[in-house]
């Protein structure tokens, strides 16, 4: 109950005769996940992974795009039984994207032992994502002070602070964010180039890290 069955193939998209074609580079996967498949995405499907690992702390940032087409279908006739919008299930194979969107989700692995990981009490983080030709950032926005809080903004940049107990980890889920809108082409879902990060343990920097894409095996 409360649970979505997804489909899932990993394609090459590429130009041929003036139109863009998508090819199989494998079979349907399935996937039963409690997320619902929106403009936020699904942390359960394949997602293009960045990750740094210093000292017994890895930080894996998970980044999709989704596009949408427009199903849904307006009935105004004041005569029908059913008035408002209803969503149509039949296939637009020449539909074009009406919105596109990015997401991201931060995940920390503690590589240490449950005896080290008792000594934290609290962990932060602040990421921001490098687009190619732009510069890394001077500062980030620091991760401390305040009780399990997250925030994120349109620039895809995301902070989050999460007080732990005693018997945590060794995985920890922080910071994440999004945006996105009407699709105006690939302009607004480009992929970064890179992610970085200031980690912070017991509100105290720890370390700075740059978070580079993970080779597919």
């Amino acid at each position: 109950e409360g649970m979505s069955y997804l489909a899932y193939q990993k394609v090459r998209v590429e130009k041929e005769n003036g139109r863009w074609i998508a090819i199989p580079l494998s079979e349907f996967n399935y996937v039963a996940t409690g997320h619902n498949l929106g403009r936020y995405g699904c942390i359960d499907l394949p997602a293009t992974t960045y990750t740094d690992t210093v000292s017994d702390y890895k930080v894996d940032i998970l980044f999709q795009t989704i596009y949408m087409v427009d199903n849904k279908i307006e009935n105004n006739d004041v005569f029908s039984s059913i008035r408002g919008n209803s969503y149509s299930y039949i296939p637009k194979p020449n539909a074009e994207f009406s919105d596109a969107y990015d997401n991201h989700e931060t995940n920390l692995t503690h590589l240490g032992t449950q005896e080290e990981r008792d000594l934290i009490n609290k962990i932060g983080i602040s990421v921001a994502p490098v687009y190619p030709g732009q510069e890394r950032p001077d500062e980030l926005t620091p991760a401390v002070g305040c009780d399990n809080f997250s925030s994120s903004s349109s620039d895809g940049s995301s902070r989050a602070v999460s007080d732990v107990t005693v018997g945590w980890g060794p995985e920890l889920s922080l910071s994440g964010g999004g945006g996105g809108g009407p699709f105006d082409g690939l302009l607004n879902t480009k992929a970064p180039e890179y992610y970085v990060a200031d980690l912070y343990i017991n509100n105290e920097l720890y370390t700075q890290m740059e978070l580079h894409l993970q080779e597919e095996e």
